[in-house]
C-alpha cells in the first residue's frame, strides 16, 4: 500500500537566550521573521505484507521553512543586538525516517 497525505500544522518558536528573562526579549520566528503560523507538511508511507500476519511499513516526513526580511523592531539574543532595518535569514529542516513491522 502506498499512502501520501499533508498535515496543516500551527507551530509557534520562541528564541531566547536567557530563559531566566524571557518576556519581551526572545524571538518570535513567526511574527519577527514573517514565517506565518500554519504550515503544511508532507509525508509519504509505504507498506507491503510479506506474510499473513506481518506487515512493514516505512514512512518520510519533512518540515522545512526558509525566510529573508527586514526586521521590524530591534532584537536583542544574549550578547548581540539586531538593529531594526537588518535584513535576517531562518532556515529550518526537519526529515523524520520511520520503520516498524508489525
Amino acid at each position: 500500500s502506498l499512502r501520501v497525505a499533508a498535515i496543516l500544522a500551527e507551530v509557534d518558536i520562541m528564541v531566547c537566550v536567557d530563559p531566566t528573562r524571557f518576556e519581551g526579549i526572545g524571538l518570535d520566528l513567526e511574527s519577527d521573521l514573517d514565517l506565518g503560523d500554519s504550515h503544511e507538511i508532507g509525508f509519504a508511507e509505504l507498506g507491503y505484507r510479506f506474510a499473513p500476519h506481518w506487515t512493514v511499513n516505512v514512512r518520510y516526513q519533512r518540515l522545512s521553512r526558509d525566510r529573508s526580511v527586514s526586521l521590524t523592531r530591534d532584537i536583542t539574543l544574549g550578547d548581540t543586538n539586531f538593529a531594526g532595518d537588518a535584513r535576517a535569514s531562518d532556515s529550518f529542516a526537519s526529515n523524520l525516517y520511520e520503520a516498524h513491522v508489525t
